[in-house]
């Protein structure tokens, strides 16, 4: 499950710039005990990475708004996470 902060919707907001939502998978990974479960694919396995569709955020939002941006970026990453994983097993 993803956490997103406001800090990534207020850089985008106040920048201009839109955000691109990436999500990766592979096969064979190894998975660390680390506070991320950060994964490291293994040499020679099968991996994909997907791209959605770019986020523009408006300038200027209520807080209601932005929660409703933070709530959208974390539903396209999840749904992005489940395609890569879908697209791996399928190969």
């Amino acid at each position: 499950m993803h956490k997103i902060h406001n800090g990534v919707i207020d850089l985008a907001r106040l920048s201009g710039a839109k955000i691109l939502p990436i999500s990766w998978s592979a096969r064979s990974v190894w998975r660390f005990k680390s506070w991320d479960r950060f994964m490291l694919p293994k040499p020679f396995t099968r991996g994909v990475l997907v791209v959605g569709e770019p986020l523009d955020i408006p300038r200027h939002l209520s807080p209601e708004k932005i929660e409703e941006f933070r709530e959208l970026l974390r539903d396209r990453l999840e749904s992005l996470d489940s395609k890569a994983d879908r697209m791996v097993r399928k190969h």
